[in-house]
């Protein structure tokens, strides 16, 4: 299998190259404090008097990162350096040991030794824990936390492909249906012919619950297989090894969802990924610009791009580069539907015939067996080899179902879902398009307003200059100071928070239409109607300028997204069909070996 073109490794092509260049710029760092450092050694010798500029050379060099002061440190250095001025070294702290495991072992790979059912005690509810295995420590997790998990990343890195994780299932809708068939019951004429069949059905009822548990097993082995791969290809990616919450799911002295339950942690997993920053949504968790954009959905693509509804702004809803990008993304997207329905298909057909090879091989061991048992009678040993030819297909038969369940039905399983996994990027990068879409229609719908506003106050400042040379008074809109300060980022970010506290009161939820009421009763009884007119102006020109910093803000991040996220799936759909290919070709292998298997049994059969 081809792991060296792995997505994993794709998607950090970028940090590789970044890693590499700060590479070679620390190597020429070390190169050139080595040189100051042996060219203050031998004035060391000579004069006692000149520490201080020693000193200042070796906080230099302790001041780069910790790869070049180990590299600092191995070089030779006299014995009066060494006792005179002991080099500083800086000691890179870690937040656990865990954390200190994962950053300092090579070539790390997590297990998953064990799964087991636990009962909450409060609740006398049941669920599967799986230990992980990270060194020697061992940390135990659901299902449920590795879910949390993998919708945090993907919040947390939204441009990147992150590794899938089995799809949830509840255990019972794994286990066989109960049937009429599988409880005894079957039907029939006459009822000598029921008595009969009682203890035949009451085995087959045995033989249905024992092949229950046996499904309900392997589910839980394929679901610990899968999940230990999800950690292992996390943990190939740097962007998530080092990222904390990885960390702390891997700690075991760490409760992973102390963070879930904080403040912090809860504004991640109940805000919309299309209101956070899809490039530090951490650093912009409470940026009211962005918790404020609008949620797209695929309504408003099809109402935007329908001529009959939209016809005079179709081209200024994306840009040329956008509608390319967006054709892209929709071949990709047909392509990788047929991807996920063949693959869907093909596993489905594999676990049958898993499922029949399960089932014949009980009647090829009680096959072989009886010609065993003829042999002895006959006295054959022509019969008594045959016999131990289906013996030999038993075990045969038993081995290739293993390397179908095993080696090919898990990576069909996890390449489905790595192409379910490249359609929701896809998806998120036209959501984003969508969204700059709206923002656009709304911010040009209030300039709109604003310039009707202006019109309106224009013409009524004209009348009341008018009245003003009659009565010889300055009327209201004549007081009004034109030259208002411009609104401020600051100013925004206040006004949102405001409105994002007082959106719904606790009477607005027992009373939904009570903030209505008060509205309507504020707009009647409003004594001051020059004062409100100001003060509607003045919410509109916020919402413009809102608009705006969002329309700037969406445009540079999907300049960035579009151009990331196709990177990101042509390296995707190179490795894919790479890793397919290879896949394809050692189920080729599998179903090769076992027929030379058994064509060598018979033919030392028949040869002997």
């Amino acid at each position: 299998m081809n792991t060296d073109q792995s997505p994993d490794t794709a998607i950090n092509e970028n940090d590789t190259t970044a890693n590499g260049i700060n590479d070679e710029i620390g190597k020429d760092e070390i190169y050139d404090n080595n040189l100051n450092i042996n060219g203050n050694q031998s004035q060391l010798e000579q004069q006692n008097d000149q520490d201080t500029s020693i000193n200042q050379s070796d906080t230099q060099i302790t001041s780069i990162a910790p790869t070049i002061a180990s590299a600092s440190a191995s070089a030779p250095a006299p014995a009066s350096s060494i006792s005179n001025n002991p080099a500083k070294t800086i000691v890179k702290t870690y937040a656990s040991r865990t954390h200190q495991y994962i950053e300092t072992t090579e070539n790390l790979k997590i297990q998953i030794v064990e799964a087991t059912r636990t009962n909450e005690s409060h609740s006398h509810i049941s669920f599967i824990v799986y230990s992980i295995k990270v060194g020697n420590s061992i940390v135990k997790r659901r299902y449920s936390e590795f879910e949390n998990l993998r919708k945090c990343l993907i919040k947390l890195f939204p441009v990147n492909i992150i590794p899938p994780i089995p799809d949830k299932q509840s255990l019972k809708s794994n286990l066989t249906e109960t049937t009429t068939t599988s409880l005894g019951l079957k039907s029939s004429s006459s009822s000598s012919s029921d008595q009969n069949l009682i203890s035949t059905n009451n085995n087959n009822h045995i033989n249905n619950s024992n092949n229950d548990i046996t499904t309900h097993r392997n589910y839980i082995e394929q679901r610990k297989r899968m999940l230990a791969v999800f950690l292992n290809r996390c943990l190939r990616i740097p962007k998530i090894k080092q990222c904390f919450l990885f960390i702390s799911f891997l700690d075991p002295e760490s409760n992973f969802n102390d963070y879930l339950t904080s403040k912090e942690g809860l504004e991640l997993t109940k805000t919309s990924i299309y209101r956070l920053n899809p490039f530090d949504p951490l650093k912009n968790i409470q940026n009211q610009i962005y918790l404020t954009l609008p949620n797209p959905n695929s309504f408003s693509l099809l109402h935007s791009n329908n001529p009959s509804t939209n016809s005079n702004n179709n081209e200024n809803i994306m840009s040329e580069s956008d509608l390319i990008q967006l054709e892209m993304f929709q071949k990709f997207e047909l392509k990788f539907k047929r991807y996920e329905s063949v693959l869907n298909n093909i596993s489905k057909i594999n676990k049958r015939i898993t499922k029949t090879l399960s089932e014949i091989v009980p009647d090829l061991t009680d096959l072989g067996s009886q010609f065993s048992s003829l042999s002895l009678i006959q006295d054959s040993t022509s019969i008594e080899r045959m016999g131990k030819v289906f013996d030999r297909n038993y075990l045969f038969l038993n081995s290739l179902s293993d390397l179908i369940s095993l080696k090919f039905l898990d990576k069909i399983l996890e390449l489905k879902n790595f192409a379910k996994t490249a359609k929701e990027l896809m998806e998120y990068n036209k959501n984003k398009m969508i969204q700059l879409y709206m923002i656009e229609s709304n911010y040009n719908k209030k300039k709109n307003e604003i310039k009707i506003f202006q019109q309106q106050d224009e013409n009524i400042r004209k009348i009341d200059n008018i009245t003003d040379r009659i009565t010889g008074q300055r009327g209201p809109y004549s007081l009004q100071n034109q030259n208002e300060p411009p609104i401020t980022d600051e100013e925004l970010q206040a006004s949102l928070y405001v409105k994002a506290q007082t959106k719904q009161t606790y009477i607005g939820k027992i009373l939904p239409g009570i903030n209505k009421f008060n509205n309507l009763v504020s707009s009647i009884t409003d004594s001051n109607p020059v004062e409100k007119r100001k003060k509607d102006i003045y919410d509109l020109k916020m919402r413009v300028y809102q608009l705006q910093r969002q329309k700037f803000f969406v445009e540079n991040d999907n300049k960035k997204i579009n151009s990331y996220v196709l990177d990101e799936l042509e390296r995707f759909h190179d490795w894919f069909k790479k890793d397919l290919e290879s896949l394809v070709n050692e189920y080729n292998i599998y179903l090769l070996e076992f027929i030379h298997k058994n064509v060598e049994a018979w033919e030392e059969c028949y040869n002997q």
